[in-house]
């Protein structure tokens, strides 16, 4: 049988195309529980990408569990409220390309005006430890999000070090 050079070419042509069509956008995915290690069904997840104040909104099922798909990869902001628990939000969550990253979350109960923050570091802690020593004092922000449309409702706290005692 004989091959024809146009379908040998068709085929590398085909197969190259594909290569480069891997998916690139990330996924985001975890369980929301109360202290108690109980699923919160029905507790809505809002992922925005910080760059462009984009975001995505999902719920949670009633084992918990939630997953928001196709996000470019970048800097992304998680917050998680419930009724009858404090806001959870994580900022400055990484995200990489065609990652899958697990977020699981632990709501505390109390109302849904409070809010506990988590700010995602490559290094937790250890600028913190670098400059304990000068009696350092770091400075935190905690924003509300109304909608798309609206500026975000900022309040900062700065929290201050003492000098670490040395003998």
């Amino acid at each position: 049988m004989k091959k024809h050079p146009a379908v040998c070419l068709l085929w590398l042509i085909l197969l190259t195309v594909s290569a480069f069509a891997q998916e690139f956008r990330a996924t985001l995915k975890g369980r929301v529980t109360d202290t108690q290690g109980a699923a919160v069904a029905n507790a809505t997840v809002i992922v925005r990408y910080v760059q462009t104040n984009e975001a995505a909104s999902v719920t949670t099922n009633s084992e918990g569990a939630y997953s928001v798909s196709f996000l470019k990869p970048g800097i992304y902001s998680i917050t998680i409220e419930a009724s009858g628990f404090k806001k959870f939000v994580r900022d400055r969550q990484e995200l990489q390309v065609s990652q899958t990253a697990t977020i699981d979350a632990t709501l505390e109960v109390g109302a849904a005006s409070e809010t506990v923050t988590i700010t995602a570091d490559a290094s937790p802690g250890a600028a913190w430890r670098a400059s304990e020593a000068a009696g350092a004092s770091r400075r935190f922000a905690t924003c509300s999000f109304r909608n798309e449309y609206e500026p975000p409702d900022c309040r900062s706290r700065t929290i201050r070090q003492p000098p670490a005692h040395r003998p």
